[in-house]
């Protein structure tokens, strides 16, 4: 489509949402004393191929051996407000850790977990392709993807506020629990089809 060439395209959901949100993440977790260190990242590159999230991989600031989970938000802006859902997945997750992360879910937020395509199209593939179990939080798409028309007056706030809440208290759990979830090689199975781009 190139009825956007040219245009300025401001990326609200994709993914200043998922900045704003990473960003609110850490003042939520800023007095937090869980077990485990909580290491909060942002990449760049990820339309270009995971550059940076591949890259963090291969130059990581802390041993990698120490990371135990990866948690992304990429899109998490545009949750319907009258039937608030977040999708939520996990290429190297263990079942049994995603369902137990949906059920820390504050109430009236409904959990999903079938992102089709988009399973794999994000920087949480760089971490379970080096092993590492990832929860990836995701609103969905929309007809404003990789338009000029993704802005800002779009992105439900509230929502967001619920996706933080949730958020939070799954990091905490990751970095509190006596076990942390084994590297699933079943799950970071990619389902068949093209990534988002």
């Amino acid at each position: 489509d190139s009825s956007g060439v040219g245009k300025i395209h401001p990326g609200a959901d994709d993914n200043a949402s998922g900045t704003a949100l990473l960003m609110e993440l850490g003042r939520r977790l800023k007095s937090a004393k869980p077990r485990r260190t909580i290491l909060l990242t942002h990449f760049s590159g990820e339309e270009e191929g995971m550059l940076g999230s591949s890259y963090w991989i291969k130059h990581s600031t802390v041993p990698i051996e120490s990371v135990k989970a990866m948690l992304n938000f990429d899109m998490v802006g545009r949750m319907d407000p009258k039937k608030p859902m977040l999708l939520l997945g996990g290429l190297g997750s263990p079942k049994a850790a995603l369902e137990h992360a949906k059920s820390l879910a504050p109430a009236g937020l409904a959990i999903g977990g079938d992102l089709g395509a988009a399973a794999g199209s994000s920087d949480h593939l760089s971490f379970a392709l080096a092993k590492i179990p990832t929860f990836f939080f995701f609103t969905g798409l929309h007809a404003d993807y990789h338009k000029p028309s993704d802005t800002a007056d779009k992105i439900n706030g509230a929502g967001m506020a619920m996706v933080a809440d949730f958020a939070r208290s799954v990091a905490m759990d990751l970095a509190s629990s006596d076990q942390v979830p084994a590297f699933d090689p079943e799950t970071a199975k990619l389902p068949a089809g093209k990534g988002m781009g």
